[in-house]
């Protein structure tokens, strides 16, 4: 009695066994069967790169038997050819079939049961056939089949259609691929996508070509040449602008450019990169000297009006935060150290003078010593910082003597009180 119900188990599953290899096969052959193209006889002439009734049937078959790699192979140029239909007619969906054939390409590329098949077929056409041709074409399927949607950025670049360039951009940097291949195209796709910068640079439309790197940037935002051509544009600019008569625009552009190099600034391989720390420095340097300049205009100690005032401190703050961003990465007495030198003196100054007018104020002695020791200390803080920058400048170490000494006084005197103060207090 065990006997026949072990049997009757195993006929079971048996049957279960070719019912579900007959749904493959149905499957798979009902695919192949919906790809011929017939005559008006009804004979077949060849088979169509897809049909949608032969993706239907291989999409069942792949769900029945995923790991059967012909099917992969049938999936992979359905969907990749109807991609390029879709693509040719402008038709949405385009980007989805790439994406699926890419995927199933990859899982063809990753198979060494497909590739010993073929090398055998390859054999049996052509016992002298080079077998090694096969191999380097599976090493470099990936890459060869992304090359189309770098060819297609630049395409849709040159033709300002930026929504289907930027679709394939995305395709390219979500591709599964080897680092070393993804940094190529990477490097193809930036090429693609900026190719008409030197063009716009040439004619000074410097806008925009910043706003040109900026769509490459949205997608590769730490990419060090596409910031460095970035820094170059907007170098350029700045070197063209006058603080007199075109200060607007000095303050739009750095605003623009701030974030941007900020990155470059601080990207690790920045150092090895000369051509990107000239673009930073030079940058850097145009807007701390427009902001110095603007500062010394205005009159820095003796300006007129408040608003004459604010538009001192404005041009310093600016000044100072660009300095700090090249200052670092220049060498010797490049111009950048000097401008953020003479930005952050002129910062000490109109702190000096504040200072005074807070002492002048003795409607509360103990309030207005307070604030200008904070004061005071910022003020040796900026020389201090200055002459960092340009060691050489005996000016700055004379102004840290004289703004020491008045810390010095403010601190002898708050202990007089006998207060203490923490700095965030």
């Amino acid at each position: 009695m065990e006997t026949t119900r072990k049997r009757t188990r195993n006929l079971v599953q048996q049957s279960r066994a070719a019912v579900r290899d007959a749904l493959r096969q149905s499957s798979s052959v009902a695919g192949w069967e919906s790809l011929q193209e017939r005559d008006a006889d009804g004979r077949a002439t060849g088979p169509l790169p897809y049909s949608q009734q032969a993706l239907d049937a291989f999409d069942d078959a792949h769900r029945l038997d995923p790991d059967n790699i012909g099917i992969v192979h049938h999936l992979a140029i359905a969907h990749h050819a109807l991609a390029w239909d879709l693509e040719l007619q402008g038709a949405p969906g385009a980007t989805r079939h790439w994406e699926l054939a890419l995927g199933f390409w990859r899982v063809v590329a990753s198979s060494a049961e497909f590739w010993r098949d073929l090398k055998g077929k390859l054999h049996n056409c052509d016992p002298q056939a080079d077998l090694s041709v096969l191999d380097r074409t599976r090493a470099n399927l990936m890459r060869d089949l992304l090359d189309i949607h770098v060819s297609f950025i630049r395409h849709y670049c040159e033709r300002d259609e930026v929504a289907r360039a930027l679709s394939h951009v995305s395709i390219v940097k979500c591709a599964m691929i080897p680092l070393a291949v993804k940094k190529r195209l990477v490097g193809e796709v930036f090429e693609a996508m900026t190719c008409g910068v030197p063009a716009a640079r040439q004619s000074q439309a410097y806008d925009s070509a910043m706003t040109t790197v900026e769509r490459f940037l949205a997608l590769f935002p730490d990419h060090l040449r596409a910031l460095r051509l970035y820094a170059e544009a907007c170098g350029e600019w700045a070197s063209q602008l006058s603080f007199r008569d075109d200060w607007d625009q000095i303050v739009a552009l750095e605003t623009k450019a701030r974030p941007y190099v900020e990155r470059l600034a601080a990207h690790p391989e920045l150092a090895t990169q000369s051509l990107a720390v000239t673009a930073l420095t030079n940058l850097a340097g145009h807007i701390a000297q427009r902001c110095i300049d603007r500062a010394r205009a205005e009159g820095v100690l003796d300006a007129a009006t408040a608003a004459a005032r604010d538009a001192v401190q404005v041009a310093l703050r600016i000044g100072v935060h660009w300095g700090r961003l090249g200052a670092p990465h220049a060498a010797g007495h490049d111009h950048v150290r000097k401008a953020f030198a003479a930005c952050l003196n002129c910062r000490a100054a109109l702190l000096n003078q504040e200072i005074n007018e807070v002492i002048a104020d003795s409607s509360d002695a103990r309030t207005s010593l307070r604030v200008a020791l904070d004061l005071c200390r910022t003020a040796v803080a900026d020389l201090q910082e200055a002459i960092r920058a340009d060691p050489q400048d005996g000016v700055l170490a004379g102004n840290l003597e004289v703004m020491a000494g008045n810390l010095a006084t403010l601190e002898s005197q708050n202990s007089l009180f006998g207060l203490t103060w923490s700095d965030d207090e």
